[in-house]
């Protein structure tokens, strides 16, 4: 039995700009990542959720039958960060943090590739700092690590939170697709000697 995909998580937490909110559920919706929002006490649906996604959503849910429910656009995690933590890490999965720091790996260098999947082989959860004062010290501590994204211009220090979670969302969505393809194409070739034995085993 083969071992099921790397999966992605956005964490939302300490995100205060509603338009952030907003793009990067969006973003999360295209690329496949699961979202948690962990204690965010002003999050609303009405306000912070796209109402065409909330749509989306809820017609997908409702045609969905057992025992294949859809993924849902976003869960509430009923507990602390640290707490988020150690339940992700309970299904091998790591949290980095996206953040310019003397630790921090480049996106373009795929650090979750180390592994199968973020180092943890499940998967990776991201973890963006607040707009105005970046990412707090108790963040960084549930960290696994950190992530930047390479700028190639000038005129900015760092990008908007929501453009970046969207490009490393984007990153990893890309590299899962890949890694999937090529794990379907390893079954098939598999497949294909398997059945060359079978066909030289009664061969008369």
């Amino acid at each position: 039995m083969s071992p099921p995909s790397p999966r992605l998580f956005l964490l939302l937490h300490h995100i205060s700009k509603r338009q952030n909110v907003r793009t990067l559920l969006t973003s999360a919706a295209a690329f496949g990542a699961e979202v948690l929002v962990v204690g965010q006490p002003g999050f609303d649906e009405l306000s912070h959720v796209p109402k065409r996604l909330a749509t989306a959503f809820a017609a997908v849910e409702g045609e969905a039958e057992p025992p294949h429910p859809p993924t849902p656009l976003y869960r509430r995690f009923d507990g602390t960060l640290e707490e988020c933590r150690d339940y992700l890490h309970a299904q091998n999965i790591q949290v980095w943090g996206i953040e310019i720091g003397e630790t921090a790996v480049n996106v373009e260098e795929a650090p979750w590739d180390k592994g199968g999947g973020g180092g943890g082989g499940g998967g990776v959860a991201l973890l963006l700092g607040n707009e105005g004062t970046g990412m707090s010290s108790r963040q960084a501590r549930v960290c696994d690590g950190f992530m930047y994204i390479s700028q190639y211009g000038q005129g900015t220090a760092s990008l908007n939170v929501a453009v970046a979670g969207s490009i490393v969302m984007h990153r990893y969505s890309v590299w899962a697709a890949a890694k999937r393809q090529q794990e379907r194409k390893i079954k098939e070739e598999m497949k294909e000697k398997g059945n060359e034995m079978e066909e030289r085993r009664y061969k008369p």
